[in-house]
């Protein structure tokens, strides 16, 4: 891809160059012989690149697998998911909030935390609820599905859980 400065891969599906700073929304595909896979022969096959969108747009299965762009192992990007913060809970220092989520599967994920770790405002027992708040956490995968799977760190115990990525502040 000559002329092309920093660009290290090709979409095949658009044919437009994928530079580093598009890492993060590109997947790498692999095509191998499906015969030798089954006959434990080795998997050498053809790589293929693609932008996410693209494949989510291009890719048209009844196959049960999703399409991911995994980051590398241990490679988290760090962000922010919006929570509910639904009632206060206890007003031990610094308070205590309920705050909620729901994930992509929509599954509602409720846990109790101080209230300056999900808001900057003040929060009392006083507040008018629902509010809105963020907790950390870490994206472990982008999905061409518009989610996100993150490992976030509630006080109950660490959980990886996906998201919609318009869930996130990053």
């Amino acid at each position: 891809m000559e002329g092309n400065e920093g660009v290290t891969f090709q979409c095949c599906f658009c044919e437009e160059g994928i530079d580093r700073t598009q890492e993060r929304e590109a997947v790498v595909l692999n095509a191998s012989s499906l015969a030798k896979w089954r006959e434990g022969r080795g998997v050498e096959g053809q790589s293929f690149y693609a932008h996410a969108a693209c494949l989510a747009e291009n890719c048209k299965t009844s196959y049960p697998w999703e399409i991911e762009a995994i980051l590398s192992e241990g490679d988290e990007e760090e962000a922010w998911l919006r929570v509910v913060i639904m009632r206060w809970a206890d007003d031990h220092q610094p308070g205590f909030v309920e705050c909620e989520f729901v994930d992509a599967m929509g599954r509602r994920h409720r846990f109790q935390e101080k209230a300056p770790v999900v808001s900057a405002d003040h929060i009392d027992a006083n507040s008018s609820f629902p509010l809105t708040g963020l907790i950390a956490c870490g994206i472990v995968a982008r999905n061409a599905d518009g989610s996100a799977d993150i490992d976030v760190d509630l006080p109950q115990d660490e959980q990886r859980v996906r998201v919609w990525l318009k869930d996130l502040n990053d």
